[in-house]
Formats: structure tokens, sequence, C-alpha cells
């Protein structure tokens, strides 16, 4: 009794063990979380939306009035400098008129604060205009966010596909390993007995080690695409394990004249690329009104004393207006911002072609894929009805061993394949969202769902 109890003692400690260094099952929407998380590229673009934000407020606030306060401790004797402090300080006399005290009147103390407010009332279009610009930038900066987070979600989802099929076919070569096993035992059983050819029996046993040097070479795949994806996760090697399988399930698609349309429209580099024609004719505006007047309005309020006693107070206010004449850059700089718009004009035609033969490629890739999908599944099942057509025709002596051994192979090849389908099924619709611009959070559960 003691000893049965030492053993399921020992059994539970080494199943809890087990349990706990065991990976965690991760789904995509989970490990998409995760990439997004704690990638840097995406806290960095996250930062320069926050910069871009900062630089709009920073912009709005620059057209209200400013409030400076100076102050200042002088001494000096400088006639001009004595005869005008005595003004400012209030205590100017007759005797100051002394000739004798005008040229030499000795050291004076002033001790001035001053309080000032500048106000821009018109500047010519200039505050607006860098308001507008930095409204643009800030449209651009988020545009380049959320183009980089949907760039990261296709990472992650194309690595999570690829652990998936890894996992799939080394399954498949295993199982596929074990049984081909089991026949060259029973051939070389029966060689024994001198009822299976030699040579048979030697091809098949070569037949057995592609297999086995296939799934060793598929493992390999399998952890080098489970350490890329660890490390896209920002996550410890083992902490968590991709769970689901590739669902053969096919995506309902728009027609691709509207995937086009939405691509050029909503793709992100289409937006940024739109956004920067619209800044650039923003500055092209700026330039064109920047010879109307610039009007601002002002007033200081001032002290000036000798001791901290007495502090007798100017005010000034007033409007201030310049205008500039002549500004010999002018032509320059208007044809400047006039050749700066036509190229992000250009430059937005060319992204939106770019875009469109995208969505048109990879439509068209997609949908010949899926149309091809039913051919593959029906060479996998016609490999599996071959294989279990020869199993009895081998056990009744009418076919080799090697004949078993490559029904085993090429089930093995079709399922490769098959997985291949799959991955490009999965991954194929992503990137058709990712060229829209609509590889979001909801995508993404989309596809995680017919990953279970």
């Amino acid at each position: 009794m003691t000893a049965a109890l030492a053993v399921i003692l020992a059994a539970s400690q080494a199943w809890s063990v087990d349990i706990a260094t065991s990976p965690r099952p991760a789904t995509l929407s989970e490990v998409v979380a995760l990439v997004l998380e704690k990638n840097p590229a995406a806290a960095e673009a996250a930062s320069r939306s926050r910069e871009a934000e900062a630089a709009l407020g920073q912009a709005r606030l620059s057209s209200l009035p400013r409030l400076e306060a100076d102050a200042a401790a002088t001494r000096g004797d400088n006639p001009v400098y004595v005869f005008s402090t005595l003004l400012e300080q209030r205590r100017f006399s007759p005797n100051d008129f002394n000739v004798g005290f005008l040229n030499s009147p000795g050291y004076m103390n002033d001790y001035q604060g001053q309080v000032k407010m500048v106000a821009p009332l018109f500047t010519a279009f200039e505050a607006s205009s860098r308001e507008k610009m930095g409204s643009l930038a800030l449209e651009g900066a988020r545009a380049a966010e959320d183009s980089l987070r949907q760039s990261l979600r296709l990472q992650a989802i194309r690595g999570f596909l690829a652990v998936l099929a890894a996992r799939a076919l080394s399954d498949e070569l295993r199982a596929r390993e074990a049984s081909s096993e089991k026949e060259i035992l029973e051939a070389r059983r029966l060689k024994a007995k001198g009822l299976v050819l030699g040579s048979d029996y030697y091809a098949a046993t070569a037949i057995l080690g592609e297999l086995k040097a296939w799934g060793r070479r598929v493992d390999g795949e399998l952890s080098s695409a489970e350490l890329k994806l660890w490390l896209l996760a920002g996550a410890e090697a083992g902490e968590f394990k991709a769970a689901g399988a590739l669902g053969s399930g096919a995506y309902d698609l728009p027609p691709m004249r509207e995937m086009v349309a939405a691509a050029v429209r909503e793709r992100g580099e289409a937006r940024r690329a739109a956004l920067a024609e619209a800044s650039a004719g923003v500055d092209r505006r700026r330039v064109q009104m920047s010879l109307l007047p610039r009007v601002g309005g002002f007033g200081t309020f001032e002290t000036d004393t000798w001791n901290f006693q007495s502090g007798p107070s100017n005010r000034l206010v007033g409007l201030q207006a310049s205008m500039p004449f002549g500004d010999p850059t002018y032509g320059a700089r208007l044809a400047r911002a006039r050749a700066a718009e036509e190229a992000a004009r250009a430059a937005r035609s060319k992204i939106e072609q770019d875009v469109r033969a995208e969505m048109e490629g990879a439509y068209a890739s997609y949908r010949g894929l899926v149309e091809g999908m039913p051919s593959v599944r029906e060479s996998v099942a016609a490999s599996s009805r071959s294989l279990e057509m020869v199993r009895p025709l081998y056990r009744n002596g009418r076919q080799s061993v090697m004949e078993v051994l490559r029904a085993e192979e090429a089930c093995a090849r079709m399922e490769e394949a098959w997985m291949e389908v799959l991955e490009g099924l999965h991954g194929g619709y992503a990137r058709l969202l990712l060229i829209e611009g609509r590889l979001d959070a909801k995508a993404v559960e989309t596809i995680d769902k017919r990953l279970r």
C-alpha cells in the first residue's frame, strides 16, 4: 500500500511539473495582440502620432496672445542714461538742468519691471496654414501608425500559419513514417522466407529513409517558425504554443472593382500620398499670400524704481503692421512650392497605380487558389484511396512493398500540397485585406475563427 501511494505521488508530481513547464496555447488573436503590444516599431509609431498631435496643438496655440515679463537692474553714469532714468522714475527736478550735473551726473541705479502682451491679429494666413499643415501631418502620422500595425498583423498571421502548416505536415510525416516502418518489418520477415524480392525491400527501405529525413527537416522548419513567432511577439522561447488548425473554408470576397477602389482610397501609402499632396497645396497657398501685410497688437506695463519703495509706472498700447515690398525671393519660393505640389500629385498617382496593380494581382492569385482547391482535395483523397487499395494487394502478394511505400510517400506529398494551399488561403486573404487597408482587429478575429 505504501509503495502504491509513493508511485501515485511521484506520478502526480511529474504530471504537475510537466503542466507547469508546457507552453500555454495561444490563439491567433492573442498572438497578434502580443505582437502589437510588445513590438518596438509599433511603440515608435504611436509616439510619432503623439508628437504630431502635440505639434498641432502648438500650431493652434501660437495664434493666441502672448504675455511676457521682463526684469532688469542697471547702473551707469552716462548723461543720457541718467537723464532718461530720472524721467522714467518721476524724479526729475529743475536742479537737474544744472550744466555741471548734466555733464557729470554720477552713478544712477534703476530697477525696471515690464509686462508685455503681443497679440497677432492678421498673419497673412500664416497661422491658419500652420494649423492646417499640422492637422495633415497628424493624419499622416496616424495613417503611418495604422499601416505599420496592419503590416505587423500580417507578419503575425503569416508566422502563425507557418507554424500550423509545419506542425500538421510534421504530424502527417510521423504517421507515414510509423506506418511505413510496420510495412518494412513485415517485408523483412517475408524476405527472410524468400517471399519478397530483395531489390523491392531495399528500394522500400530507401523510401523510408527519405521519409525520415523529410520529417526531420520539417521538424526543423517547425522549430524555426516557432522561434520567429516568439521573437516577433516579444515572448520567451516556449512561452506559448500556436493553437488551432488550418481550416479549408474559403472567404467571401466582394467584386474586384470594389476592393480596388477601397485600396486606392484606404491603403496607408495612398492615404499618406493624398495627405502629402494636400500639405503641398497648403504650403503653395501660404507662399502666395506671404506678401500680404501682417497686423498685431501690443501693450506694455512698465515700472522703474531706484529704492523699491517708489514705483512709478508707464503704459503703452498700440497696433503694428508690416508688409514686405520687393521681396526678391518671392518668385523662386512660389515656383518651388508649385513644383513640390506637382511632384506630390504625381507621386500620389504613381502610388495609386501601384496599389491598383497589386490588388488586381493578389485578387487574381487568390481566386485561382480557391478555384484550384477542389482538384488538390481530390488528389489528397485519391492518394489515400491508392494507399488503401495497394495494402491488401501487397498482403495477397500481388504488389511489392516498394509500391506500398511509394503510396505512403504520395500521401505525404499530397498532404504537403494541401497544407500549402490552406496556408495560402488564409495568408492570401490577409494580404488582400492589407492591400485594401482593412486588416484590423475584426479581420484578425474572422481569420482566427477559421483556424479553430
